[in-house]
């Protein structure tokens, strides 16, 4: 007879399918984002299922590697997630490939029965993690996803649920794993019956809030238009060329890069033009977003003080330059230039 556990897993799973059935019936211009949170909640859908077998069938089986090697992706993907949506010309290369070789080598280890590192101690790192790492992108702020106009806030808000949903599922692994230690069985185990009704509530609220109208994953759907020209564009290649040459006039003529929390709507009303053709220009001719192509030129500024004021200290030109952070600064620089602003000024001594 099945147990209480497999039910509510059974509810869980089902629930992430039908989210996932959503996304992928999505049609965005770009499709990155919705496939890998699509991919995400087919993750979510296996591990319920998994977890039944393993409760009836036990150890050596199929569910006994599937179920941790799967669980160490869960990170990567919302890592890969966020990344994508906070970047309008995100592609996956070979190079994000590297964040799932832990969860072949736990695969490889599950299935040679050679037992280098433990199974859950894994899992536990690899939530740690990733948990960190998305907490390290809410602390970037909703400016990140600037390109995505009024859906910056909605998609901050999803990044600040998935960091804490990561966080809370460390939390549970962890009791979990202690419970287990302790009793020596998951069939019965109160917290890993808390952790599933935990889930399908998660699920219950994802699938209501994308039945509502508006919803707080309209951004998601729309994602790339302006880009790829999901909406047909009427802008011609003269026209972004001629919008592209006013903006570097005018953001070169008066070095707006400079000026505190100038953003995209702003630039544009300069420019006498919508933000949504500045948008769509800059997205065609650099292949990047608004903001982006700004850090781009604060970098290059910031270059050019530490090349010819040497004496001038870091923090003044991370001000001058525009960056108002120093994590946003080193960030920035170290992503376009390959090494830290100090790193820099010291190679040029």
């Amino acid at each position: 007879m099945k147990s209480l556990i497999q039910y509510l897993g059974y509810a869980t799973s089902f629930g992430c399918l039908l989210f996932a059935a959503h996304l992928f019936a999505a049609r965005p211009a770009n499709r990155t984002p919705s496939l890998l949170l699509a991919a995400l909640f087919l993750v979510f859908a296996a591990q319920p299922v998994l977890l039944s077998m393993l409760l009836e069938v036990g150890r050596p089986s199929f569910a006994a590697v599937a179920r941790p090697s799967l669980a160490m992706t869960i990170g990567p993907l919302m890592l890969l997630y966020f990344m994508s949506a906070a970047d309008p010309v995100f592609r996956l290369r070979w190079r994000e490939g590297l964040h799932f070789v832990p969860a072949f080598f736990v695969a490889f280890e599950m299935t040679s029965y050679n037992f280098w590192i433990d199974i859950d101690l894994a899992i536990i790192t690899s939530f740690t993690a990733y948990a960190i790492a998305l907490w390290l992108r809410v602390r970037r702020g909703a400016q990140q996803f600037n390109h995505l106009g009024e859906g910056r806030r909605d998609a901050f808000r999803v990044l600040l649920a998935g960091a804490a949903l990561l966080s809370a599922s460390l939390a549970g692994e962890m009791i979990i794993v202690a419970d287990f230690l302790r009793n020596g069985a998951l069939s019965n185990s109160v917290p890993l019956t808390l952790a599933l009704v935990f889930d399908l509530a998660v699920i219950g609220v994802a699938i209501l809030a994308a039945m509502q109208r508006p919803s707080p994953f309209d951004w998601l759907y729309q994602f790339g238009a302006a880009l790829t020209g999901g909406e047909r564009s009427s802008m011609s290649d003269v026209d972004c060329r001629t919008c592209i040459d006013n903006f570097e006039t005018l953001v070169e003529k008066h070095n707006l890069f400079s000026e505190e929390g100038l953003g995209l709507n702003a630039v544009a009303k300069r420019l006498g033009v919508p933000a949504r053709r500045l948008s769509e220009a800059i997205n065609r001719i650099y292949g990047e977003s608004f903001s982006r192509r700004m850090n781009r030129w604060r970098v290059e500024e910031a270059k050019r003080l530490l090349r010819d004021h040497p004496e001038t200290p870091i923090t003044n030109v991370m001000f001058d330059a525009g960056f108002r952070t120093k994590s946003s600064f080193n960030r920035e620089f170290r992503m376009i230039e390959g090494v830290s602003p100090t790193e820099y000024r010291n190679a040029l001594s």
